[in-house]
């Protein structure tokens, strides 16, 4: 579920929710030691499973609405920020990291401007 911060709903203003997981099982399927990855594959199936409802305010059910994650391949900009989030094999906790991203090195000697980051 995506934070909602004062939003009205079912009548109600100010409604704030954040931290939102639903959990499910998940059945190690292989893994990738290389690239610290592992693919699982989620007991119940959630796009093929009616998800219980997260919260319920008046007459307004909330429930997740899970979606294929979509990527894109072409590299973001210099200056635009990013975010990470995922966690380290063989650890629970999750780890989130900001920032924006830069070139290490000039494209092109001539190159040398410095980018700045527009999140701040």
């Amino acid at each position: 579920m995506p934070n909602m911060e004062d939003t009205s709903l079912g009548g109600t203003s100010g409604v704030t929710m954040m931290n939102n997981f639903y959990f499910v099982d998940a059945v190690f399927v292989d893994e990738d030691s290389t690239h610290d990855l592992a693919l699982l594959r989620m007991d119940p199936n959630l796009f093929q499973t009616e998800l219980p409802t997260f919260i319920k305010i008046g007459e307004i059910e909330i429930k997740a609405n899970p979606k294929v994650a979509t990527l894109r391949i072409e590299r973001p900009r210099d200056g635009t920020p990013v975010a990470v989030s995922g966690h380290l094999l063989l650890h629970d906790a999750l780890v989130t990291n900001a920032g924006c991203r830069h070139q290490s090195r000039p494209r092109s000697p001539g190159d040398r401007q410095a980018h700045r980051c527009s999140h701040r």
